[in-house]
C-alpha cells in the first residue's frame, strides 16, 4: 500500500507538468484497470483542450491513439476484456478527433499530409487490431471486429479526401496561374495602349512645333505646342509614378493582411481560451471524483473483507473452544489485529483522499494561471482586433 501511495505522488508530480507524448512504437505504460489509468487520459485531454491549432491537435490525437493501441495489445495478453474495451473506446475517440480536426486545416497541402498520416496510421492499426483479435476473450471480439471495420472505413474516407484535395489543389494552381497571366496581360495591354497614345500625341505635338513659324515681331519663346508637349511628358511620368505607388500600397496592404492572418492563426481567441479552460476544469472535476470514488471503493472493499474474516475467525475460535473455558485473551487478540488493520486502511484511505484534494486545488490554480497568460496572448490582445 505504501508503494501505491508513493507511485501516486510521483505520477501526480510529473504527469501534470509534462504529459508523456505517445508514439507508434511506445510501451503501453499505465494500462486500463490500473488505479492511475484515469490520470493518464485526463492529462492528455487537458493537453488537447489547450492545443488550438487543428493540425497540431490532430497530430497529438494520433499519437494518443497509438498509445491506446499499445495498451490494447498489453491488456489483450492479460485476457482483460474490460481493459480492451476501455482502451478501444479511447482509441476510437482519438482517431475521430484527428479526422475531424484534419478537415479544419486551411492549408490544403498540410491537410493532404495529415490525411495521408491518418490513412497510414489506420493501415498499421488494422494489422495490430487483427493480432489483438486473436488474443482477446470471446466477449471482446465483437468490439475489436467493429473497430477494424471502422478503421477501414476511416482509411477509405481519408484516401477519398486526399484524392479530392489533390484535385482541388491542382485546380487552384491552374486558376492562380490563369489569373496571373490574365492580370499581367491585361495590365500590360492597358499600359501599352496608354503609353502608345501618349507617344502619338507627343509626336504630333513635335511635328506641329516644327511646322509653326516663330512670330517675327516677338523674341524667341516657347510655343503652345511645346508647352503641350511638356505637359504630356509630365503626365506620362506622373502616370508611371502613380502606378508604382499603387503597386506599393497594394503590396503593403497584402503584407499587413497576411501578417494579421498569421497572428490570428497562431493566437486563439478569448472565447476559445475560455472554452478550453471550462473543459479542462470539468475534466479535472470528473477525474478527481472518479479517483476519490475509486479510492473509497477499493479501501471500503478491503475493510469489508477484513470484517468478514474477523467474524469467521471469531466463530472458528469459539467453535474450537467449545466445551472448554473461553479464552477471552485470544478472542481479544483476534479482534485487536482486525481493528488495527481497519484503522490502517482507513488512515491510508484518508491520506489518498487528502492528496487528491490537494492535487485538485493545485491543478485548478495551474489552469487559472494558464488562462491569465493565454488571455494576455489572445488574438484580441495581440492581433489588434
Amino acid at each position: 500500500m505504501k508503494n501505491l501511495t508513493l507511485l501516486l505522488v510521483l505520477f501526480i508530480a510529473f504527469a501534470f507538468v509534462a504529459p508523456v507524448q505517445a508514439s507508434a512504437g511506445m510501451n503501453a505504460g499505465i494500462k486500463p484497470g490500473n488505479f492511475l489509468y484515469f490520470f493518464d487520459t485526463t492529462f492528455e485531454n487537458i493537453g488537447l483542450f489547450f492545443t488550438f491549432n487543428p493540425e497540431q491537435k490532430a497530430q497529438k490525437a494520433l499519437e494518443y491513439a497509438d498509445e491506446r493501441l499499445a495498451e490494447m495489445e498489453a491488456v489483450a495478453e492479460e485476457k482483460n476484456p474490460d481493459g480492451v474495451k476501455t482502451a478501444l473506446a479511447n482509441y476510437e475517440s482519438n482517431v475521430a478527433l484527428a479526422t475531424e480536426k484534419s478537415k479544419e486545416v486551411k492549408d490544403k497541402g498540410q491537410a493532404e499530409i495529415l490525411l495521408t498520416s491518418i490513412a497510414d496510421s489506420a493501415s498499421r492499426n488494422q494489422e495490430v487490431l487483427s493480432a489483438v483479435l486473436l488474443k482477446v476473450p470471446e466477449e471482446a471480439r465483437e468490439a475489436i471486429t467493429k473497430a477494424i471495420e471502422v478503421s477501414k472505413k476511416g482509411q477509405e474516407e481519408a484516401m477519398k479526401q486526399i484524392v479530392e484535395l489533390k484535385s482541388e489543389i491542382e485546380k487552384l494552381k491552374n486558376e492562380v496561374e490563369k489569373l496571373k497571366k490574365g492580370y499581367k496581360g491585361s495590365e500590360t495591354d492597358t499600359r501599352a495602349n496608354e503609353v502608345e497614345k501618349l507617344k502619338n500625341e507627343v509626336e504630333v505635338l513635335k511635328q506641329k512645333s516644327v511646322a509653326e513659324p516663330a512670330p517675327k515681331q516677338l523674341p524667341p519663346a516657347i510655343s503652345l505646342s511645346e508647352l503641350e508637349l511638356q505637359r504630356q511628358e509630365l503626365k506620362a511620368e506622373q502616370l508611371q509614378r502613380d502606378s508604382q505607388v499603387q503597386k506599393l500600397q497594394m503590396q503593403q496592404k497584402e503584407d499587413a493582411l497576411a501578417k494579421r492572418q498569421t497572428c490570428l492563426n497562431t493566437h486563439p481567441t478569448q472565447a476559445q481560451i475560455q472554452q478550453a479552460v471550462d473543459a479542462a476544469i470539468a475534466t479535472l472535476n470528473s477525474s478527481m471524483a472518479t479517483s476519490k470514488s475509486s479510492v473509497v471503493n477499493q479501501y471500503d472493499s478491503q475493510i469489508a473483507q477484513i470484517k468478514i474474516k474477523l467474524q469467521n475467525d471469531l466463530a472458528s475460535a469459539q467453535e474450537a473452544q467449545r466445551g472448554y473455558a473461553t479464552n477471552s485473551a485470544l478472542l481479544k487478540q483476534i479482534q485487536d489485529y482486525a481493528n488495527a488493520d481497519i484503522v490502517d486502511l482507513e488512515s491510508r484511505k484518508q491520506e489518498l483522499l487528502s492528496m487528491a484534494d490537494a492535487t485538485y486545488g493545485t491543478k485548478i490554480a495551474d489552469v487559472r494561471m494558464k488562462e491569465i497568460k493565454m488571455m494576455q496572448e489572445s488574438s484580441e490582445a495581440t492581433c489588434g482586433l
